[in-house]
């Protein structure tokens, strides 16, 4: 209820593409449809709306077709959702212990409130800790590190803005906690020991999350699922 359903179709000759959009957010191709007939005879394909029991709908054309085609996420700057595990650097001089993934380990963070979130990680176990997010307001930082004014940065509340080269953050991460665990992998040993150390969030532009504390280093990348679309209806 209240919420707004775009359907953008695309017809050209070898086929139909549908793209389905929800309250201004791309969610990506639904259909992908070949030619009726092999394309011997040229059909019209319509969007058609199902409405089971009694409803209200409301249909308007928009004033400017989308360009965004690719499934979308809904804010640059929260922090909840889906983030893949990229790169972990752990030691007194940050590089003792490198961990480069072939496969992405997807982490999840879950709004607990405006300023913190419970932090799930699932490797061979389930990890959880609550990360929370400082606050005060943030600052750019140089390429040194260094924020603009030579002292360190202070944190924003939970939606970090991703308009400027690079925003870093405040944040504490507690205890990491575990439910039923079998033997812990090395992996898991190293986030259990060393995610509370953590103490600084940098937001890069590509969707790029930097955590960084006094053995650790992280890098995260937004994780955004993609479904194939449908090939017939």
């Amino acid at each position: 209820q209240g919420h707004t359903v775009g359907i953008y179709c695309v017809a050209q000759p070898e086929g139909t593409q549908v793209y389905v959009y929800m309250n201004g957010q791309c969610l990506g191709m639904a259909f992908s449809l070949p030619p009726p007939n092999n394309g011997v005879q040229r059909c019209l394909r319509v969007p058609c709306l199902h409405v089971s029991g009694k409803a209200t709908v409301q249909v308007a054309m928009p004033d400017r077709l989308p360009t965004i085609l690719t499934r979308s996420f809904r804010s640059e700057g929260d922090l909840s959702g889906e983030w893949a595990l990229l790169n972990l650097k752990i030691g007194p001089e940050v590089g003792e212990y490198q961990f480069n993934p072939e496969k992405a380990f997807i982490t999840t963070m879950a709004t607990l409130d405006k300023r913190s979130f419970r932090w799930n990680i699932k490797i061979q176990n389930s990890l959880s800790t609550k990360l929370s997010v400082s606050s005060s307001g943030s600052s750019s930082r140089n390429g040194n590190g260094n924020s603009a004014n030579g002292n360190s940065a202070n944190g924003n509340a939970g939606r970090v803005s991703s308009s400027t080269p690079e925003t870093t953050t405040n944040i504490h991460v507690g205890t990491v906690r575990s439910g039923k665990m079998k033997v812990k992998s090395p992996l898991e040993l190293v986030l259990s020991e060393h995610l509370p150390k953590l103490h600084e969030l940098h937001r890069k532009p590509g969707n790029i999350m930097l955590m960084k504390g006094s053995t650790i280093e992280l890098s995260l990348k937004r994780h955004i699922k993609v479904f194939d679309p449908l090939k017939k209806y």
